[in-house]
């Protein structure tokens, strides 16, 4: 974990007059539970003061010296984990922080001490040593119920810095993926009907039936057929089954409907499904059926029907995803039945009637269930459309989303401009009454005394280059990048969006700020990363545009940076979308796979 303070610099805010120091033999965490926040709080108090402060369990808390600084660390109540509700109180005799997870802590270090996490393991704060602790309360109690940003590694204390979480959370997630292993060969009736009139997988033979995702065939795509496997939602056996698998698993407030992850080139054919559909819509794609919703919202109602016969507060859940991603036609939504949405455009007026005609259509209730971050993957490179999707954020609440569940992992390691986009966002969820410049002031003010080059380096990307060109061809863009992926779209157009100049004058921008007079260590190395990823970016921009012969030496140059710093050769995404750097040429036995 990098974590370096710099004790010369401008502090990030006004400290009291009540603000205190600390000597650290004196100085102790007593610990109710939570050992989340109690690793945190340690983790913090250990960089601030240089020191390993010391824990102590409550229950020996008597056998402390008079006099000794308790940091109290309590357990959360009933109330907390019902509410999410985070609270502390510093003084200059005592500190105590409650409530779930570590968003009490958190909020104290960013809000009242001005520690930032920009992103990844970093932990970032410019003050002076002794500490100056700062004295004050708070208390935070989050208004959406799912705030989640899924991410692996470095992104996870990242996430949970920022307050990720949820509470009285709707049960989601592709409902069925067992169902084939449980049922297949007793009850093949809940699956889709293939167009040659199988109830099997697609792509799979009759002797799939025998196998699972387990034992699936090796070398095949098939387990993943097994696991996308589409239902049938005319059965009525199948909403039977799916109720009695509820109520088994102790009929909790919600039941969880939502279909498997399968495109509507695969619903169902039977009779009894094609009778509850309306006919395509006069822009339909055929490539993209996604007009089926009026069919399952009929399952869901069914199920929904059967669930209240046994607890009538229950509320089920559903996708408007793949085949129902279009709203319904003829059918209305129950006020009981919530909604994950899971759009596919993001442009802000595709975005808009998505949501509004799933309202027309009785929806109360919804949440953001977006793959937003598998198609737009930064690919190591500024695109600047931060501000696009924090305005989309926050219109989904205006529009009354209860949450927001980000699918796609955390930016690349060595792409330090990607997560702007993403703290953003995050801070849109947490605390939505504040508006986009603030929150970008917020997190350049990591960079210290370079914040303001900082920030002109991100202006530049998101007013110059995402606004001026890529805003304006953005569904073209999305489109042309087929199923989806903007970022395919963007690199396979590359050089109708970005000029070698861009890379240059922003390279310039962070050499300005890394030959301020007194910059501190941790905006050095801060710059020194975001230099590293703009200069990787220019080298995949010229080994992507030039083509033919002339490509050749632009993509040694890549080829030989990648290798010099130990840079994976060969990215996934440059490989999958056409080679597009010209990698393949050079790769050897020595690179990273």
């Amino acid at each position: 974990m990098r974590a370096l303070a710099v004790v010369a610099g401008c502090a990030l805010l006004s400290l009291t007059a009540s603000a205190f120091t600390l000597d650290s033999t004196n100085t102790v965490i007593v610990t109710a539970g939570n050992p989340e926040a109690t690793r945190e709080l340690k983790t913090h108090l250990d960089f601030l003061m240089g020191s390993d402060i010391r824990v102590v369990p409550a229950k020996d808390e008597k056998a402390l010296s008079a006099g000794i600084y308790v940091w109290r660390v309590c357990a959360p109540t009933k109330e907390d984990l019902t509410t999410e509700r985070a609270y502390w109180e510093v003084t200059p005799t005592n500190a105590v922080f409650g409530g779930v997870r570590r968003y009490a802590v958190c909020d104290y270090l960013e809000s009242a001490m001005g520690v930032r996490w920009p992103y990844g393991t970093n932990i970032v704060w410019y003050g002076r040593r002794p500490v100056d602790f700062a004295t004050g309360r708070g208390e935070w109690r989050p208004a959406l119920r799912i705030r989640n940003m899924r991410g692996k590694g470095d992104g996870l204390d990242w996430r949970f810095r920022h307050r990720d979480g949820s509470h009285d959370r709707p049960g989601y997630g592709h409902a069925f993926t067992k169902y084939w292993g449980r049922y297949s060969k007793t009850h093949p009736e809940y699956f889709a009907m293939r167009a040659d009139g199988k109830r099997l997988p697609i792509k799979c033979d009759e002797d799939v039936r025998d196998r699972d995702q387990r034992t699936a065939k090796p070398g095949t795509k098939e387990a993943k057929y097994i696991d996308h496997i589409s239902m049938c939602p005319s059965c009525e056996g199948l909403a039977d089954q799916l109720v009695a698998d509820w109520q088994a698993a102790g009929a909790g407030p919600y039941l969880n409907a939502c279909e498997n992850d399968s495109p509507g080139t695969d619903a169902c054919h039977c009779e009894g499904c094609r009778a509850l559909d309306e006919p395509p819509p006069p822009d339909a794609k055929a490539w993209w059926p996604n007009w089926y919703a009026d069919r399952y919202l009929v399952f869901v109602k069914r199920v929904l029907e059967k669930a209240r016969q046994i607890r009538p507060d229950v509320k089920v859940t559903m996708y408007a995803y793949n085949a129902t991603e279009a709203a319904p036609r003829r059918e209305k939504l129950d006020p009981a039945i919530i909604v994950g949405m899971v759009p596919t455009y993001f442009g802000k007026e595709e975005f808009t009637h998505y949501l509004d005609s799933w309202k027309q259509a009785g929806m109360k209730q919804f949440f953001c269930r977006s793959n937003r971050r598998c198609y737009f993957n930064a690919a190591y490179t500024p695109v600047g459309w931060e501000r696009h999707f924090f305005d989309l954020c926050i219109f989904a609440q205006q529009k009354g989303a209860i949450g927001f569940d980000y699918d796609g992992g955390t930016p690349k390691k060595h792409c330090a401009a990607a997560w702007l986009a993403d703290y953003i966002v995050h801070k849109a969820m947490v605390d939505p009454s504040k508006p986009f410049d603030y929150w970008v002031d917020h997190y350049c003010s990591a960079y210290g005394s370079a914040a303001a080059d900082v920030k002109e380096y991100y202006r530049y990307w998101r007013e110059e280059v995402f606004e001026k060109r890529i805003a304006p061809d953005f569904m073209k863009i999305s489109v042309y990048g087929k199923v989806f992926n903007f970022t395919r779209g963007l690199f396979w157009k590359l050089g109708d969006y970005y000029r070698s100049e861009d890379y240059r004058h922003t390279l310039e921008i962070l050499d300005k700020a890394l030959a301020r007079p007194n910059l501190e260590p941790e905006a050095r190395r801060l710059l020194g990363e975001l230099r590293f990823t703009t200069e990787h970016a220019s080298l995949i921009y010229e080994a992507v545009v030039h083509k033919g012969a002339a490509k050749k030496p632009y993509s040694q140059a890549l080829y030989d940076y990648r290798k010099a710093h130990g840079l994976q050769i060969k990215p996934h995404y440059e490989d999958y979308w056409g080679d597009l750097t010209g990698m393949r040429a050079y790769d050897d036995k020595t690179a990273k796979k």
